[in-house]
């Protein structure tokens, strides 16, 4: 991270933006469109003023300015430490399940996407509106310049909960599951268990590309339905 400048630019460089989001399986075995939220956590060099605590950093305003830009959808929570980082957290919306394409044009925020196969299985994509990417590209060439506001910065997290009566059948691939890298490899998920996925730089950045249909999106988990 840099706060310099001589007219007093501000710019975070090297920062990460991690969005997490939980989702239940049977809500994407299912019809419809399901709301639920995520968190959108932005890294900052502090929370608090180091003149007055009181009061929040500098950077935490900007981050905040930014973030209305990038997710005018997006609620300030609060701002934390953890460990030896600091955080801003926001809240923004995201959607689950199967929809038509109309239908997920309206949603804001993230998508996590299923498609139903003619053999019946569901192929689970995840996406991002493309205004999100067109705020988070203004905001690094803007009045805020914050060189982090960059796709290739975006880190997606998704935990799938196994809430059905079974285990189920699945396969992933291009992502990390339970922070081991996958290729692509047979998961079986226990009922009752949750499995955190860290989709890959590649997949996460074809979340601001991939398109709402089963062609145009690019799937990274495969489920097959309870028997």
């Amino acid at each position: 991270m840099l706060l310099a400048g001589a007219i007093g630019a501000f710019i975070l460089t090297g920062c990460k933006i991690d969005v997490e989001t939980k989702v239940p399986l049977s809500g994407l075995m299912s019809e419809g469109i399901k709301a639920g939220n995520a968190n959108l956590l932005i890294e900052v060099a502090a929370c608090n003023d180091h003149k007055d605590s009181r009061n929040p950093s500098d950077m935490l305003i900007k981050v905040r300015d930014a973030v209305a830009k990038a997710f005018p959808v997006a609620v300030y929570k609060e701002c934390f430490r953890k460990e030896f980082n600091s955080y801003a957290n926001f809240e923004i919306p995201a959607n689950y399940g199967q929809g038509s394409d109309a239908e997920w044009a309206a949603t804001k925020g993230v998508r996590i996407m299923s498609h139903r196969a003619k053999d019946g299985t569901f192929s689970i994509s995840a996406g991002l509106p493309e205004d999100v990417r067109k705020g988070l590209e203004a905001s690094s060439k803007e009045k805020y310049k914050i060189e982090a506001f960059k796709v290739e910065n975006v880190r997606m997290h998704i935990a799938f909960g196994n809430d059905t009566d079974q285990d189920l059948k699945t396969f992933a691939f291009g992502t990390f599951v339970q922070n081991t890298p996958v290729v692509g490899s047979e998961l079986s998920m226990r009922k009752g268990a949750t499995y955190n996925f860290r989709l890959s730089d590649v997949a996460t950045a074809l979340t601001f590309h991939v398109g709402l249909g089963p062609v145009g999106s690019t799937s990274f988990l495969t489920v097959w339905p309870p028997n």
